[in-house]
């Protein structure tokens, strides 16, 4: 089985043109919330049930994305990033980095965090130290939620504890805290 992937959709892709992507290729569905709940979830698997796609709007980051596991990830994940306006991790790893606009750098980090495959997670680690420096405090918490995507990594833990031990926003160094707390009980 490979591994999974997420792909970050860009606003003008919206629930709607995926269930009917999801249709003409005969998914089944396989979950979805109700209106008036949060976050919006759909699941379908592949008419083989070999592969596993979901679809979520993140209230917390904002972002709306696809995941795919199972035994065809790379052919479905081409499919829909063929089909729709998709983030690349180029596109954020420059919004991170090349933007003076706070909310493009967050963006990026946000989005880099959630997409980046393992090939990329040099460049994604890479990044974060950089930006672990950045005078803002807002863009340092954004990084401890990417981290929390990325999920147990000891070169991304090792950010956040530097964030946790010498931040100067006590807001950051308490989060930094309950992360690494959080990636602990992972981790075990």
């Amino acid at each position: 089985m490979a591994a999974g992937i997420r792909i970050a959709l860009k606003p003008s892709v919206q629930l709607p043109r995926i269930r009917v992507f999801a249709w003409d290729r005969n998914w089944d569905i396989t979950g979805a919330t109700r209106e008036d709940e949060s976050p919006t979830k759909f699941s379908w698997e592949t008419i083989d049930g070999e592969t596993d796609i979901v679809y979520l709007e993140d209230p917390y980051i904002g972002i709306n994305y696809v995941a795919i596991t199972g035994n065809t990830v790379v052919p479905i994940a081409e499919d829909i990033r063929s089909a729709f306006d998709c983030w690349t991790f180029e596109e954020v790893g420059l919004q991170a980095t090349g933007s003076a606009d706070r909310d493009a750098k967050i963006r990026g980090i946000y989005i880099g965090a959630l997409i980046a495959s393992r090939s990329e997670r040099d460049r994604l680690v890479s990044t974060f130290q950089q930006l672990a420096g950045d005078l803002d405090a807002d863009i340092r918490h954004a990084l401890l939620v990417g981290i929390g995507y990325v999920g147990p990594d000891a070169r991304l833990r090792h950010i956040a504890e530097e964030l946790r031990d010498n931040d100067p926003d006590d807001e950051v160094r308490r989060d930094a805290e309950l992360l690494l707390e959080g990636l602990g009980s992972l981790e075990q």
